[in-house]
């Protein structure tokens, strides 16, 4: 699920403009960088959900609901801040703060609670992917059509999974004959 937010959110950022001008027609200045960097907290919202879960699943209800609590608590207060400087796009960026220090408090609570050990393979093979994703898109701006720069980065991002690990040729291939049999 992270590695498909991470795919989602950068294709939403770099590719706004093309994935914008599918839905809409005329003047999007001011939505591109609404829209851009609201798409960025799809990662931190995917990682709440999974960590969410996990606690929900643990019954530790309680932290979830005051980790939420402090969350709206600090996007209101960044919302009241941010939107008279910035209008909507700093109610975007309180929300990506907001969903990012959500996530990263409820990861620490987590790892705390079930003793995780942080990984430094797993992170670095994240950066990785992260790096590639990034890299791609510097390449394609050579291009000028937004259809095949966005086909360029699906195709790079599936190459990416596999040579990151993120997805397994293995089990991948085990769950397609198990719905072929």
């Amino acid at each position: 699920l992270l590695s498909f937010s991470i795919i989602a959110a950068c294709c939403a950022f770099f590719y706004a403009e093309t994935i914008l001008s599918w839905i809409y027609r005329g003047a999007l200045n001011q939505s591109l960088p609404v829209f851009s960097w609201l798409m960025l907290s799809f990662v931190p919202i995917c990682i709440t959900l999974i960590y969410g879960t996990l606690l929900t699943a643990n019954g530790s209800l309680r932290i979830l609901n005051k980790l939420s609590f402090v969350g709206l608590l600090a996007n209101v207060f960044l919302n009241v801040i941010f939107i008279q400087y910035w209008g909507a796009w700093g109610a975007a960026l309180a929300t990506l703060l907001t969903q990012t220090a959500v996530a990263v408090l409820q990861l620490v609570f987590v790892s705390k609670y079930f003793q995780l050990l942080f990984n430094l393979l797993h992170l670095a093979r994240y950066l990785g992917f992260v790096g590639w994703l990034v890299s791609t898109v510097l390449l394609n701006e050579h291009f000028s059509d937004g259809n095949a720069t966005l086909t360029v980065f699906f195709g790079s991002s599936v190459v990416a999974l596999f040579v990151f690990r993120m997805l397994d040729w293995k089990t991948l291939l085990g769950l397609v004959q198990k719905n072929h049999s």
